[in-house]
């Protein structure tokens, strides 16, 4: 009977640290949903441009109501910051859906009531 053959063992790589909190960047994406049509999405754009530490701010994807933008910050802040700055707006009122390391995504409030 021949010898078993050895596989080499597997080798898993070491897992990143995920509990370390999410640093300040000066670059933040943002998602927002619904967004009715383009020119809803180029009126909400302007209000968050108007925000103090918005340096820049560019639609990288707007698809079946969801748009993806692209945020350059003045000073480096949290994403959890960045979401708090953008819900203090008065119009339209956004609610936080989901805080990631450099990502925020809201929900649009009362959309269909605004559009």
């Amino acid at each position: 009977m021949p010898a078993p053959v050895r596989q080499p063992a597997a080798v898993s790589p070491e897992p990143r640290l995920t509990t370390e909190p999410a640093a300040p960047s000066t670059e933040i994406q943002l998602v927002l949903s619904p967004v009715p049509s383009f020119p809803r999405l180029v009126e909400i754009e302007r209000r968050i441009q108007s925000l103090p530490g918005v340096r820049t701010l560019y639609v990288r994807d707007f698809r079946n109501g969801v748009a993806t933008l692209a945020v350059g910050l003045r000073t480096a802040m949290t994403a959890d910051e960045f979401g708090s700055a953008v819900r203090s707006l008065e119009t339209p009122r956004f609610q936080i859906e989901s805080v990631a390391r450099n990502s925020v995504e809201l929900r649009i409030e009362n959309e269909a009531q605004t559009a």
